[in-house]
């Protein structure tokens, strides 16, 4: 059984999600933030301790931790990120919408590699109040389901973005609704 000292119940919470990809068994970890711009992992005999600066690191930390005793039971790894951020964009605007749980899945997988930030590209993939073809079999999300991505992002210290870009993609749907506003006027 894995024993980890120094978590919030947060990240114990967040830690526990992401067991089905990654396996720690029969280790203590002794984990800590420090102002050190690398993630820190030392130890052998079962015994380990894990350093990172910022809090989405822990993730990735954990996968190094697991990948390494896959190997040996003596640990010492120094990792400087590449940069301070990494993100990550999903294309969802041509028909290749991610569903809730699958968004969910890519943010599991975005945290053991180090992700602070998961973005979706949305064009007209989110629903519009009022607007019932707004999205229309394009496999659009509801104010509710996007609120749900970025709690769950949040779970692993992830900054979630929906990104709506309109530009000339939309000119149909705000065509559409400016008409009805200078008929309205007149």
């Amino acid at each position: 059984m894995v024993t980890f000292t120094g978590l919030s119940p947060k990240q114990t919470q967040a830690i526990d999600l992401l067991t089905k990809h990654i396996s720690l068994t029969d280790v203590e970890v002794a984990v800590a933030q420090s102002d050190q711009s690398s993630i820190s992992i030392k130890g052998e005999g079962g015994r380990y301790q894990l350093t990172y600066r910022k809090p989405h690191q822990l993730y990735r930390a954990l996968s190094l931790l697991a990948t390494a005793l896959v190997e040996a039971d003596k640990v010492a790894i120094e990792e400087q990120a590449a940069y301070e951020d990494l993100a990550y964009m999903a294309d969802c605007s041509r028909n290749a919408v991610l569903n809730v749980a699958s968004a969910k899945q890519m943010i599991e997988v975005l945290a053991l590699m180090g992700y602070s930030t998961f973005e979706l590209y949305m064009e007209d993939t989110y629903q519009i109040e009022g607007q019932p073809y707004f999205g229309y079999f394009r496999g659009a999300y509801s104010a509710e389901e996007l609120q749900e991505i970025e709690t769950y992002a949040q779970q692993f210290d992830m900054t979630f973005v929906p990104c709506i870009q309109t530009l000339a993609h939309l000119s149909a749907f705000v065509n559409g609704v400016s008409k009805k506003c200078k008929n309205s006027v007149m």
